[in-house]
């Protein structure tokens, strides 16, 4: 399929998922819409109901904060793109002045 697989996803492989069923959906369904790609891809950034109905960015980064935490928890290792996802929101948002 051609994906390339950083130290992490060869320490956790579940983290591949994304990246192959976008795969999977280009390859073998045609799917071509790079919208629909990216969603397959990064899906795991989920959003928290609450939050996303006032602030989307708040309600991911939040997510991305439970999930940091449960990492830590179990030991898993964390993907490069959910710290740098999280990373732009915190540095996005005290760019902004909020907390």
């Amino acid at each position: 399929m051609g994906i390339a697989v950083n130290p992490v996803e060869e320490e956790a492989p579940i983290l591949l998922h994304g990246p192959i069923a976008a795969a999977i959906l280009s390859r073998d369904y045609g799917i071509d819409d790079a919208d629909v790609l990216a969603v397959a891809r990064y899906h795991t950034l989920a959003r928290v109901r609450q939050l996303a109905d006032r602030d989307l960015d708040a309600a991911i980064l939040e997510y991305l904060n439970q999930h940091l935490l449960e990492a830590s928890r179990r030991g898993w290792p964390l993907h490069p793109n959910t710290v740098a996802a999280r990373n732009e929101l915190l540095l996005g948002r005290a760019g902004r002045g909020q907390d």
